[in-house]
């Protein structure tokens, strides 16, 4: 006679139920199934919270201007020498994925390239402004240790257009400095 894996009574081959594998006597199977339930609903609310969040911090994001931004150092190097880090506030990144059709003109001197090539250019300076107002969001004075992890494709798609897909990721660790700039 088998045992339930919970409460190791024994179960008779007629009233052991098997979840995942593991088999246990109705009442631990029905407490089981409704622990697994209350944890899926827990998740759910979680998720949602996250949601509300994550909608909340995008929009309090369209609210903050250059200007605020403006003294928020953004540096590829672990150090600066305007000031010592004080507080290491949290890593914080900002991704970018843009599918775009450039059209050229055949009387403007800019190739498809060049046109591919600025684009991907405003597109990393759009991403660090960002990446600027997520750390003013956590009162940041710098964001230390950016890496850019990008990418870009080019597809010709007729004789005057040509797809372009970019790719980007900006992540760096917002910090406080003694001295706020």
């Amino acid at each position: 006679m088998e045992e339930c894996v919970r409460c190791n009574n024994p179960i008779s081959p007629h009233t052991g139920r098997e979840i995942e594998g593991l088999t246990y006597c109705s009442k631990c199977a029905d407490s089981h199934n409704q622990s697994l339930k209350q944890k899926k609903a827990e998740v759910q609310k979680e998720k949602g919270e996250i949601l509300r969040e994550r909608d909340a911090i995008e929009q309090e994001m369209r609210t903050i201007t250059e200007e605020d931004t403006r003294h928020i150092i953004v540096s590829t190097t672990d150090t600066l020498e305007t000031g010592q880090i004080i507080d290491y506030i949290d890593v914080i990144s900002v991704q970018d994925v843009v599918f775009q059709d450039i059209h050229i003109d055949p009387a403007q001197a800019e190739g498809p390239h060049d046109l591919a090539e600025k684009l991907f250019r405003n597109r990393i300076e759009l991403s660090l402004s960002k990446l600027r107002k997520r750390a003013y969001l956590v009162g940041a004075d710098a964001v230390i240790g950016v890496h850019i992890d990008s990418s870009m494709e080019q597809k010709p798609e007729g004789e005057f257009t040509v797809a372009v897909a970019i790719k980007l990721n900006i992540t760096g660790t917002a910090v406080r400095l003694t001295t706020h700039l």
